[in-house]
Order: C-alpha cells, then sequence, then structure tokens
C-alpha cells in the first residue's frame, strides 16, 4: 500500500513528499513548489491515505478539496494547525472544518511544548468549540487536556510526540483509555530519568498502537527542533502510519476502518442525493466492505439515526465507538449533526437490539434514537433512514422514552401520508372528507349533549369490538358500554355489528383523532 507524507519547511517554505521506496523511506526531493488546486487535487488522487503536515494556506485548500473528490473524500490522516499569525484565522477554519465534519487533527510546529499548548487552548478552549476548561491545569493535566480536546476534533486516535520524537502522551485509541508517558512537570519538560523511561517503552508504544488502532489517528507533534531532524521524526511517525494502514481494511473490534469510510461515503452520496432511490449501485458499494454483503447472514436490517436531545456543539464522534461496541455487526457514519447506523437483525421486531439496556446508555451520554422498520433491500435504504427520522419526530412529544421505534408510529405516520396525498390531490385542507361521513352527525351530536359517544366508538374499534376491553379501557360497565353503542347506532344509523364497515370507521376514527376534530 502506498504512503505519502506531504510536509513543508516552515522556514524557507520547500515542499516535498517523505515517500517509501525499495529502499525504505527518505525525503523525496524537497523542492520549492507553487501550492495549486491542481497540484492539492493530484495529492488526493486515487485510494491513497496520506498525511498532510503544512500551515494553513496549504492545508485549507486540501481540506476543500478532499470532501469534493470522489477517490480522496476522506483521508484517514489529515493533520491541520499552526495558524501562523493570524489566530482568527485558525478560528474560523477550525469552525468550518467542525460544521462541515471534516476529518481533521491538530499539529503545532516549531513551538516548545508549552506555548504549543498555550497557543493550542487559545484556539481550541477560548473558542469553546467544546466546553472543556483548561484554567487551573499544570503540566500533565495540560497535555492531557489538550490532547482529548484534539481526539474530541479529529475522532481519531491523537498522539504527542516530545521534542526527542518520543511517544508522550495518546487518547482515544481504546474508548476510555488514555496514555501520559512520565510526569510532566509545571515547566512543561521531563526530567531525565523520566525521558529514559519513555525511551524504554517507545517500542511498546509503537506495537500498542499498531495493533489497537485500525484507522490512522491525528498527531499532534511538538517540535522545536530545527528542519534537519525530519530524518529522525518522520521514520518515527512513519512506522505507525503503516502499521495503521495495514490494518485499514480489516475490521477489528475498534470498528473504524476503510468499512467505516466506505459506509460514510456511501451515507454520503445517498443523502447528499448522489445515488438516487433504488439505485442497485448501494448494493455494489456496500459489497465492497468487509463482509457486508448479506449482513453475515442477518436477512434484515433497520437503520438507526442517533441525535443529541438538546441542541449543543458537543461532538458526536466519541459516541461512535461505543455503539459500535454494542453493536460490532453494525455500521455507523456521522453525517450532519446525527450517527446514522446501519445494524443487521435476525428478526423484523427490533427487541434484539436490547432497547432497555440502549435507553440508559442514551440517557447518559444526552441522546435520542430514531429506529426504523425492518427492511432487506439496500437500494432502498434512505427509506428507512427517512423512518428513523420520523419516528424522532412523532417521538419527540411522547412518554420521556429516548428510544423512537417507527413501529410504534407507523399508523400516524400512514395517517399523515394519507392527509398530504389528500391535499395534494384535492387543493384543500378538509381532510374530513376521507372519513365515513357518520362520524360528523356522532361529533356534532357529542358537541350539542356533552356525550362521549365517539370515544367510546373509537375505543370500541381500537379494541376489536370487544366490550369488557372496552369498558376497561374507559372505566365503564359493560352494560354501560352497549348502552352507549345503542345510542350510536340510533345516532348514525349504522349497524356495528356489520364487519364489512368495522375496516373503514377505524380507519375513520383514527382520522379523525389524528386532525383533533
Amino acid at each position: 500500500m502506498d504512503l505519502r507524507i506531504f510536509i513543508q519547511d516552515q522556514n524557507t517554505g520547500d515542499e516535498g513528499f517523505y515517500a517509501k521506496n525499495r529502499d525504505g523511506w527518505e525525503i523525496d526531493g524537497i523542492q520549492t513548489l507553487t501550492v495549486s488546486p491542481g497540484d492539492c487535487r493530484a495529492m488526493l488522487s486515487g485510494t491513497l491515505r496520506r498525511m498532510f503536515v503544512g500551515t494553513l494556506d496549504v492545508l485549507e485548500p486540501l481540506c476543500r478539496l478532499a470532501v469534493q473528490e470522489e477517490n480522496g473524500w476522506m483521508p484517514v490522516f489529515l493533520i491541520c494547525g499552526h495558524f501562523p499569525g493570524d489566530v482568527e484565522s485558525g478560528k474560523q477554519f477550525i469552525r468550518e472544518a467542525r460544521e462541515k465534519e471534516w476529518p481533521c487533527g491538530v499539529i503545532l510546529w516549531e513551538l516548545p511544548l508549552l506555548e504549543a499548548v498555550n497557543r493550542a487552548e487559545h484556539i481550541l478552549g477560548t473558542f469553546r468549540l467544546w466546553q472543556r476548561s483548561f484554567s487551573g491545569r499544570r503540566g500533565g493535566s495540560r497535555i492531557r487536556a489538550l490532547v482529548e480536546t484534539c481526539w474530541e476534533l479529529s475522532s481519531c486516535p491523537v498522539a504527542l510526540l516530545g521534542k526527542d520524537y518520543r511517544l508522550l502522551a495518546w487518547c482515544g485509541l481504546e474508548h476510555g483509555e488514555n496514555y501520559l508517558g512520565g510526569q510532566l512537570l509545571s515547566r512543561g519538560r521531563l526530567e531525565p530519568e523520566e525521558l529514559e523511561g519513555i525511551r524504554s517503552r517507545q517500542d511498546i508504544a509503537v506495537q500498542y498502537i499498531r495493533a489497537r488502532a485500525s484507522i490512522v489517528g491525528s498527531i499532534l507533534l511538538w517540535r522545536p527542533l530545527e528542519m534537519a531532524h525530519l530524518d529522525y521524526c518522520l521514520p518515527v511517525m512513519a512506522e505507525a502510519l503503516e502499521g495503521w494502514m495495514k490494518q485499514a481494511g480489516q475490521y477489528t473490534s475498534m470498528g473504524i476502518s476503510d468499512r467505516r469510510l466506505v459506509f460514510e461515503k456511501f451515507i454520503y452520496d445517498l443523502l447528499e442525493g448522489a445515488l438516487g432511490e433504488g439505485d442497485t449501485r448501494m448494493n455494489e458499494k456496500l459489497a465492497r466492505t468487509a463482509q457486508i454483503n448479506g449482513f453475515g447472514g442477518d436477512p434484515y436490517f433497520v437503520c438507526v439515526v442517533f441525535k443529541y436531545k438538546e441542541a449543543g456543539n458537543r461532538p458526536l464522534n466519541p459516541c461512535v465507538y461505543p455503539l459500535k461496541q454494542r453493536y460490532p455487526a453494525g455500521d455507523f457514519a456521522i453525517y450532519r449533526r446525527s450517527i446514522v447506523g446501519l445494524i443487521p437483525i435476525k428478526h423484523r421486531g427490533p427487541e434484539e437490539l436490547k432497547l432497555d439496556a440502549l435507553e440508559k446508555y442514551l440517557a447518559g451520554q444526552g441522546l435520542i434514537a430514531g429506529i426504523s422498520g425492518a427492511g432487506r433491500r439496500m437500494e432502498y435504504f434512505y427509506t428507512f433512514y427517512l423512518m428513523a427520522e420520523e419516528a424522532l419526530k412523532l417521538g419527540a412529544d411522547g412518554n420521556g422514552s429516548r428510544v423512537c421505534c417507527f413501529e410504534d408510529f407507523r399508523m400516524t405516520y400512514m395517517l399523515d401520508l394519507c392527509r398530504s396525498a389528500f391535499v395534494q390531490r384535492h387543493g384543500h385542507q378538509r381532510q374530513i372528507y376521507l372519513c365515513h361521513p357518520s362520524l360528523a352527525d356522532l361529533t356534532a351530536y357529542d358537541a350539542q349533549h356533552h356525550t362521549d359517544l365517539f370515544k367510546v366508538l373509537s375505543t370500541y374499534l381500537k379494541c376489536c369490538k370487544n366490550l369488557t376491553k372496552t369498558g376497561r379501557e374507559l372505566s365503564y360497565h359493560r352494560n354501560t358500554v352497549m348502552n352507549k353503542l345503542r345510542k350510536i347506532q340510533e345516532v348514525t344509523g349504522l349497524s356495528l355489528e356489520d364487519d364489512g364497515i368495522y375496516p373503514t370507521l377505524l380507519f375513520s376514527c383514527l382520522m379523525y383523532e389524528e386532525m383533533g376534530e
């Protein structure tokens, strides 16, 4: 697999590639380049995954093209940062990257450690993209907060390299697990014995990254040394990168790999209109990912949409891995301000999703979830996405549950479609004309005599004309229900014993209740 690291000399502006050839890794001709859109497009062409190191003016067009170009839509390793001079431009860039959900990390180049931390805190903390307080933190706690913040930005593993390019800290390689090498003192440096300890753990750290991470993440690099030391720095990064990339096609327990990238591309194409409903290319696209074709023997799938219940600026990226742990056979992608999931199931009901446990998890994270009906045809996945979104809308004012299943609202949705179709065809809002005309007489009688005959009729029909169940629902004696039903037949002139009119009356009552008339 090809890997090229784009680098830029901050002092001279010279740019080039650090590439692997038959003799190993070496600088591929540092030369002065004018980075044009064409050059950026060439860098992103094909299916190569590359790391980019450079200033804002270089990285911004790369980011934009990464979103536009089909083959380079999601570079798995993209470092953005070191906003030279103009902090406001850096803030604006981060804001735009966050809004468009660009896959970006942060690099601080040619800065002493504490200055790098201060710059990052100013850009990330003061701007309050994430409500994380850096005040009062010293030494290692500040570094930990900075690395965790960068992880939240990129949704990728983040590593901090020290002045000798040894790994000092990382975050996000395994959910909830962070590592801080040595005790960082308040003056921002390591004691010699602590530095020696990190050196001895370097090989272990690299092996840990290669074993755990199935996607290339962002590296936060503290590099106060001159350009000449790239020959030491880049091999260390390249070794980890190459290990990451070799595992990119494997579907590991981390759940973030080329499979996720392909699924995110599929979701983006589908929801942005690049794929039409019923387009069989959806099956072809998903079949290219690991074992997704056929869903591992499970005949059905559901679409699940996760969102924060309260609108805000919290990132969704940290929620993807726990969901993947909960549903290992599923695929998840971030789209706009939601996580879209495709989860295979064995039966049409959602019970095997363990809704009670999911409810508890969502409550702890402040999330809500909409679950579609079960389907089998992937080319109509967009329909199931709309089902999940509709479940969220219809369940928003429900009983307070954070899990909204479309099956609980299917009849409401069907009635709403009937009403919409009526308005579209007839050009007015009097959907009452869809209903049996006898209900108009019945509701008029209720209004005049202050009775509840319509409620009795509706409940009776919903209870499949069972008198005992109807009485229990209304807290009426069975004889009272019978008397009211006789009155209903007298007012409407209908025979409730006629099974032929039962479905029409039931539909009409449901439509009346939906309209609130």
